[in-house]
């Protein structure tokens, strides 16, 4: 079981109560009416659905301590498995509840279990917006995998690039740059993973340009992070351009060659196929764009933005280009349709709750 595990906390329904208890299903109901009437439990019901939980954290505190820590691994083992038999069409669904049992598990195929139901459920917060849940169900199951399998240094590497792309989002970029990225960066430069040791080094800058904004290219990691993502990325294609793009941010160049740097990009961008980099190389050059000489080319390609699909393309990324698209708009007189993207910038910024892009 890994250091810092929680107790059970989860609501629980009769039929898994029942499985777990042995017990007929009235004698479950009865046990359930009386902890109701003491107070001790409250049912929590939605159509179709009914569970219960403690009505106060100190019961089920002072409970869970009372047992025995062999019992508890056992209860833990067996609330799993009753839910897997009750939920065995929708496990994914139960995916929380089945990582915070089985992690408290010794047997190996169980702690295999936690960790695979700690990524689905880490990969559901994440498409609701909930960063800070994703990143304790991946914090658990890197603790998990240490007790699986310390020497399994590949899957201890995904867990960490993991782990920082979901704690870049919940508001801690500087953590990742500093502990998380670099982590994950050696075991992939050991492993001779290219592929995730560049992954590591475009989250550390990724993290560097999140906490140091505008001046992030300043800073002395910048440049460390840069070269070991041209390093690791080859010619041509979606990483080197990543990387040069990193490189050209702190480079001094004169503002005819930047300009003509990042038209160059835009286009290679577009012809890559990955939204993403489309939108992160059409942001920076409608700002190398932001003067009355060539205004109509920025309009030009926030139109060509605006048009585009949003899928794929990341909360952050997709708010400064809404940002610049607006200005670019407003700056030709085109207030309704700036004040249209506005909005839609706060309707991305109210449903995220990301931080960078709640700012």
């Amino acid at each position: 079981m890994p250091a810092g595990a929680g107790r059970m906390s989860f609501l629980l329904p009769p039929p898994v109560l029942q499985a777990v208890a042995g017990l007929e299903e009235e004698a479950v109901l009865l046990s359930l009416e009386e902890a109701l009437r003491v107070g001790v439990l409250e049912e929590q019901s939605r159509p179709g659905v009914v569970h219960y939980r403690f009505t106060h954290a100190f019961f089920q505190q002072t409970l869970y301590e009372e047992i025995i820590a062999p019992r508890r691994i056992r209860l833990h083992q067996q609330v799993a498995r009753a839910i897997e038999g009750v939920y065995g069409r929708r496990l994914d669904d139960h995916a929380t509840e089945l990582a915070e049992h089985f992690s408290h598990s010794s047997d190996p195929l169980d702690l295999a279990k936690a960790v695979r139901y700690g990524e689905v459920a880490a990969g559901r917060a994440t498409a609701v917006y909930a960063y800070a849940e994703a990143v304790r169900h991946l914090e658990r199951c890197v603790q998990v995998q240490e007790v699986l399998d310390p020497d399994d240094n590949l899957k201890r590497c995904d867990l960490l690039l993991a782990l920082g792309t979901a704690m870049t989002s919940a508001g801690a970029p500087k953590d990742v740059a500093d502990r998380i990225a670099p982590a994950a960066y050696l075991l992939g430069e050991a492993l001779g993973e290219t592929e995730r040791a560049f992954r590591a080094a475009s989250l550390a800058l990724d993290g560097l340009s999140r906490w140091g904004a505008a001046n992030a290219w300043r800073l002395p990691e910048w440049k460390t992070w840069t070269e070991r993502a041209l390093e690791h990325s080859r010619p041509g294609s979606i990483e080197r351009l990543y990387a040069d793009l990193a490189q050209v941010s702190s480079t001094e160049m004169t503002s005819a060659d930047g300009l003509e740097f990042m038209r160059q990009a835009f286009s290679q961008a577009r012809h890559l196929g990955d939204r993403e980099i489309e939108f992160d190389t059409g942001r920076q050059l409608m700002m190398w764009l932001n003067w009355p000489g060539v205004a109509e080319e920025r309009v030009q390609v926030a139109e060509a933005l605006l048009s585009r699909p949003r899928d794929g393309v990341k909360g952050r990324t997709l708010a400064r280009v809404l940002w610049q698209a607006s200005f670019a708009l407003l700056g030709r007189g085109r207030r309704t349709e700036s004040e249209t993207v506005w909005r839609e910038q706060e309707s991305l910024a109210e449903s995220s709750q990301e931080a960078s892009v709640t700012m």
